[in-house]
Protein backbone atom coordinates (compact mmCIF):
# COMPACT_ATOMS: atom_id res chain seq x y z
CA UNK A 1 0.00 0.00 0.00
CA UNK A 2 1.36 3.45 -0.57
CA UNK A 3 1.77 6.19 1.51
CA UNK A 4 2.92 9.55 0.81
CA UNK A 5 4.19 12.11 2.52
CA UNK A 6 2.35 15.40 3.02
CA UNK A 7 5.03 18.10 3.02
CA UNK A 8 4.43 20.92 5.46
CA UNK A 9 5.96 24.26 4.65
CA UNK A 10 9.85 24.93 6.03
CA UNK A 11 9.63 21.13 6.88
CA UNK A 12 12.89 19.64 5.53
CA UNK A 13 12.15 15.74 4.90
CA UNK A 14 14.79 13.23 4.47
CA UNK A 15 14.74 10.58 2.36
CA UNK A 16 15.93 7.46 1.21
CA UNK A 17 15.53 6.29 -2.42
CA UNK A 18 14.45 2.59 -3.46
CA UNK A 19 14.52 2.94 -6.87
CA UNK A 20 17.10 4.59 -9.76
CA UNK A 21 13.76 6.21 -11.41
CA UNK A 22 10.06 6.95 -10.43
CA UNK A 23 7.15 5.17 -11.06
CA UNK A 24 5.12 8.03 -14.05
CA UNK A 25 1.84 8.13 -14.83
CA UNK A 26 -0.54 10.85 -17.07
CA UNK A 27 -2.74 12.89 -15.21
CA UNK A 28 -5.36 13.24 -17.66
CA UNK A 29 -7.30 15.86 -16.06
CA UNK A 30 -4.20 18.55 -16.04
CA UNK A 31 -2.75 16.95 -18.79
CA UNK A 32 0.71 16.78 -16.87
CA UNK A 33 3.08 13.85 -16.06
CA UNK A 34 3.15 12.73 -12.28
CA UNK A 35 5.94 11.46 -10.63
CA UNK A 36 6.05 8.80 -7.74
CA UNK A 37 9.34 8.37 -5.84
CA UNK A 38 9.17 5.04 -3.74
CA UNK A 39 11.55 5.48 0.11
CA UNK A 40 12.68 3.61 2.91
CA UNK A 41 9.55 3.04 4.68
CA UNK A 42 9.32 5.51 7.89
CA UNK A 43 9.00 3.32 10.47
CA UNK A 44 6.54 5.92 12.87
CA UNK A 45 4.26 7.29 9.97
CA UNK A 46 4.78 4.10 7.50
CA UNK A 47 5.59 6.75 4.87
CA UNK A 48 7.32 5.12 1.62
CA UNK A 49 6.79 7.37 -0.81
CA UNK A 50 6.13 11.21 -2.34
CA UNK A 51 4.74 12.81 -5.34
CA UNK A 52 7.01 15.02 -7.34
CA UNK A 53 6.63 18.09 -9.18
CA UNK A 54 8.00 18.33 -12.47
CA UNK A 55 10.45 20.88 -11.44
CA UNK A 56 11.41 18.54 -8.15
CA UNK A 57 11.49 15.81 -10.45
CA UNK A 58 13.99 17.36 -12.99
CA UNK A 59 16.30 18.50 -9.67
CA UNK A 60 16.71 15.14 -8.77
CA UNK A 61 17.03 13.91 -12.31
CA UNK A 62 20.00 16.44 -12.76
CA UNK A 63 21.30 15.13 -9.74
CA UNK A 64 21.47 12.10 -10.28
CA UNK A 65 20.18 10.50 -7.02
CA UNK A 66 19.93 6.33 -7.30
CA UNK A 67 18.48 3.56 -4.94
CA UNK A 68 20.07 4.16 -1.53
CA UNK A 69 21.12 7.96 -1.86
CA UNK A 70 19.61 9.92 1.24
CA UNK A 71 18.78 13.63 0.64
CA UNK A 72 16.20 16.27 2.19
CA UNK A 73 13.49 17.91 0.96
CA UNK A 74 11.76 21.22 1.76
CA UNK A 75 8.80 22.53 0.69
CA UNK A 76 9.05 25.97 0.88
CA UNK A 77 7.61 29.83 -0.67
CA UNK A 78 10.30 33.36 -1.03
CA UNK A 79 7.26 35.17 -0.46
CA UNK A 80 5.21 34.88 -3.79
CA UNK A 81 6.10 31.25 -5.33
CA UNK A 82 5.94 27.82 -3.63
CA UNK A 83 8.67 25.46 -5.05
CA UNK A 84 10.87 22.75 -3.16
CA UNK A 85 14.67 22.63 -2.59
CA UNK A 86 16.52 19.78 -2.66
CA UNK A 87 19.43 19.59 -0.04
CA UNK A 88 19.27 23.10 0.50
CA UNK A 89 19.57 24.39 -2.96
CA UNK A 90 17.05 24.48 -5.55
CA UNK A 91 17.35 25.53 -9.74
CA UNK A 92 16.49 29.05 -10.98
CA UNK A 93 13.55 27.82 -13.11
CA UNK A 94 12.30 26.57 -9.68
CA UNK A 95 11.66 30.22 -8.67
CA UNK A 96 9.59 30.84 -12.09
CA UNK A 97 6.14 31.29 -11.04
CA UNK A 98 3.01 28.80 -10.94
CA UNK A 99 -0.50 30.30 -11.01
CA UNK A 100 -1.74 27.10 -8.47
CA UNK A 101 -0.26 24.32 -6.23
CA UNK A 102 -2.43 22.12 -4.66
CA UNK A 103 0.39 20.99 -2.29
CA UNK A 104 -0.20 17.44 -2.10
CA UNK A 105 -0.66 14.94 -4.84
CA UNK A 106 0.19 16.60 -7.71
CA UNK A 107 2.47 19.64 -6.64
CA UNK A 108 2.68 22.88 -8.85
CA UNK A 109 -0.16 23.51 -11.59
CA UNK A 110 0.60 26.09 -14.23
CA UNK A 111 -2.55 27.19 -15.52
CA UNK A 112 -1.08 27.45 -18.71
CA UNK A 113 -1.23 23.32 -18.79
CA UNK A 114 -4.84 22.49 -17.77
CA UNK A 115 -7.12 21.68 -20.31
CA UNK A 116 -10.74 22.43 -20.09
CA UNK A 117 -13.13 19.72 -20.16
CA UNK A 118 -15.72 21.60 -21.78
CA UNK A 119 -15.37 24.07 -24.62
CA UNK A 120 -14.86 27.64 -23.73
CA UNK A 121 -17.49 28.54 -26.34
CA UNK A 122 -20.09 25.51 -25.54
CA UNK A 123 -19.80 26.73 -21.14
CA UNK A 124 -20.46 30.30 -22.56
CA UNK A 125 -23.08 29.42 -24.58
CA UNK A 126 -24.31 27.56 -21.89
CA UNK A 127 -24.09 30.49 -19.20
CA UNK A 128 -25.79 33.00 -21.47
CA UNK A 129 -29.02 30.67 -21.91
CA UNK A 130 -28.82 30.45 -17.64
CA UNK A 131 -28.65 34.34 -17.75
CA UNK A 132 -31.37 34.85 -20.13
CA UNK A 133 -33.96 32.39 -18.29
CA UNK A 134 -33.13 33.83 -15.24
CA UNK A 135 -33.52 37.34 -16.57
CA UNK A 136 -36.96 36.37 -17.74
CA UNK A 137 -38.31 34.90 -14.69
CA UNK A 138 -36.94 38.44 -12.67
CA UNK A 139 -38.97 40.34 -15.22
CA UNK A 140 -42.13 37.81 -14.47
CA UNK A 141 -41.40 37.76 -10.94
CA UNK A 142 -41.09 41.73 -10.66
CA UNK A 143 -44.98 41.65 -12.75
CA UNK A 144 -45.93 39.65 -9.87
CA UNK A 145 -47.46 36.99 -13.01
CA UNK A 146 -47.47 33.09 -12.23
CA UNK A 147 -44.50 31.04 -14.37
CA UNK A 148 -45.29 29.00 -16.38
CA UNK A 149 -43.44 25.40 -17.09
CA UNK A 150 -41.67 26.66 -20.13
CA UNK A 151 -40.54 29.74 -18.02
CA UNK A 152 -38.80 27.76 -15.08
CA UNK A 153 -34.93 27.95 -16.02
CA UNK A 154 -34.19 24.44 -14.49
Amino acid sequence: MYKRIEWKMEKPETVELTHDQPIESQDKKYNKTNYWYGIKERINSGENGFNATEKLHQTIQDRGFKAGDKFTITKTNNGDYTYFKVDGESNLEDALPTQSNTGGIGGDINIKDIKVEIPVEQRFASLEREIDALTKRVSILEQNKPLSKDEIPF
